[in-house]
């Protein structure tokens, strides 16, 4: 998502946003060790929103 964001401002706006905030909030996204569903994720992003910030505890954003 960060690089979608990069490509889509032509390379103006560099942001992380946060995994732990999508892995934690989106109940759809996911299925634990069996992998993810990026198509619920994009959905996620666009309806709600993810917070910017980087890995937990990294201080980024």
């Amino acid at each position: 998502m960060s690089d979608r964001i990069c490509i889509h401002s032509n390379g103006k706006v560099k942001v992380e946003v946060s995994a732990d905030d999508l892995l934690t909030c989106c109940d759809s996204c996911g299925a634990g060790c069996e992998g993810g569903y990026p198509g619920s994720a994009c959905e996620y992003w666009v309806d709600k929103g993810i917070v910017s910030g980087g890995l937990y505890n990294s201080h980024v954003g």
